[in-house]
């Protein structure tokens, strides 16, 4: 018997309301993004009416369930991040997670 590594892929998406959607807005929200999200497999940002769609896809985080990631994602990732980028526009922001988690 062989361990093989796990194939499991958590996926989020939300939408952040506030932001900009031109492309230079998505590409500094990947920039920002990329490196705080520990696990990373696929990250996509799509422009949608009033924000973005992010799209996440990551490996499984032994010390998180998925429900509880979720909420670390929201909370100390895409908040600060989102916060960040509208600058004094901050109040603007909204995020909203549009699906349930699955696996891939």
């Amino acid at each position: 018997m062989t361990d093989e590594p796990s194939t499991d892929v958590w996926r989020y998406r939300f939408l952040m309301s506030g932001l900009g959607t031109d492309s230079e807005a998505r590409l500094d929200l990947d920039e920002s993004l990329r490196p705080l999200v520990e696990g990373l497999v696929d990250l996509q940002i799509l422009p949608v009416n009033h924000g973005v769609q992010v799209d996440l896809a990551l490996r499984p985080i032994e010390r998180y369930d998925r429900d509880a990631f979720e909420a670390y994602l929201h909370d100390q990732v895409l908040i600060p991040v989102g916060r960040s980028m509208l600058g004094a526009r901050a109040d603007e922001l909204s995020i909203t997670p549009l699906q349930a988690r699955s696996r891939g």
